[in-house]
């Protein structure tokens, strides 16, 4: 198992926090906490736009994804400072002309958000609350309170979707996707001290949750099967993304390296450490391609980096 850097992305200011693939896997979206959103052609590794956080109030964009067309971007951002004031929400861009089309008013912070493989639904985090949104319409289906500092994802077949939050401790929930609230299952004794990342398996058999480490939870039985450990002493994992087969897990820890894993035997295969990976300071994400031969990562030395993977 090998990554091999194929082009550094440079342009941004700050941070690249959120990295995001279009669906035929030619182009990329990087979010910045510069407050820009940048569009680059992969081929050429050079941006084709620059968007200043849609002429709003500059504001460092938490998370950024393509719709499943691959014309428009779904932007989520944070306020920078208390003292700005501004709407905050989720927004639709269309990524031809920088316009806005569509935006899911939070009215909070927004910290987390993911849109369904068939982009049917949104989910946002802000403040305590999670909202789970038609997207076709922006009507807002279900609200779910008592969830500080939210991540949330969807289950691959739409039907439920999981949260993770610090209230008094660590929660993780799954919910049905519903106009009303339901609790599928709650997981108290799966849960590390601090959850910074989540991903469910694309064949939606496992649920993965890390801090230092990463939890493996079979949805079938809600148990945990495995536990991987990046390092030996404890590390903050900043992200993980799992391979579109279900095979290959790529992690970024705040130690300022990149390690894949196969997922069935538990087992690192490589390990990109900070003097080689390109980023001079730490990773803070990562995405798999539609195909999975590339990897994207954004980091704090405000670059993001193609990599092709070799098997």
């Amino acid at each position: 198992m090998y990554l091999t850097l194929i082009h550094k992305l440079e342009g941004h200011t700050n941070w690249v926090q959120c990295v995001a693939f279009s669906p035929d896997g030619t182009t990329a979206l990087t979010g910045s906490h510069d407050g820009t959103i940048r569009h680059w052609d992969l081929a050429q590794g050079k941006s084709i736009a620059r968007f200043n956080n849609h002429g709003k109030v500059k504001a460092p964009v938490k998370d950024v994804y393509f719709t499943r067309d691959g014309k428009n971007a779904i932007v989520s951002n944070w306020s920078e400072t208390r003292t700005r004031k501004f709407d905050d929400a989720v927004l639709i861009l269309d990524l031809k002309y920088g316009a806005e089309i569509k935006r899911f008013p939070t009215g909070h912070v927004v910290l987390s958000t993911h849109i369904s493989p068939t982009n049917r639904f949104l989910l946002t985090a802000s403040a305590n609350v999670v909202t789970l949104w038609d997207f076709n319409s922006g009507h807002a289906m279900l609200k779910v309170s008592d969830h500080h500092n939210a991540i949330v994802r969807f289950h691959p077949d739409e039907t439920s979707f999981f949260v993770s939050s610090q209230n008094n401790g660590t929660n993780l929930m799954c919910y049905k996707v519903s106009e009303k609230e339901s609790v599928v299952f709650s997981y108290p004794n799966l849960v590390p001290h601090y959850i910074g990342c989540m991903a469910v398996t694309p064949n939606g058999k496992s649920l993965m949750v890390a801090d230092d480490k990463i939890l493996v939870v079979d949805l079938h039985s809600n148990q945990q099967i495995r536990a991987l450990n990046p390092s030996d002493k404890p590390v903050l994992i900043r992200d993980l993304a799992i391979s579109p087969d279900g095979k290959l897990l790529a992690t970024v820890a705040q130690e300022q390296f990149i390690s894949m894993w196969d997922i069935d035997r538990g087992k690192e295969l490589t390990r990109v450490p900070a003097h080689v990976s390109s980023h001079r300071q730490l990773i803070l994400c990562a995405t798999f391609s539609p195909d999975g031969s590339q990897l994207l990562t954004g980091g704090g030395d405000h670059t993001a980096c193609l990599w092709h993977v070799e098997t």
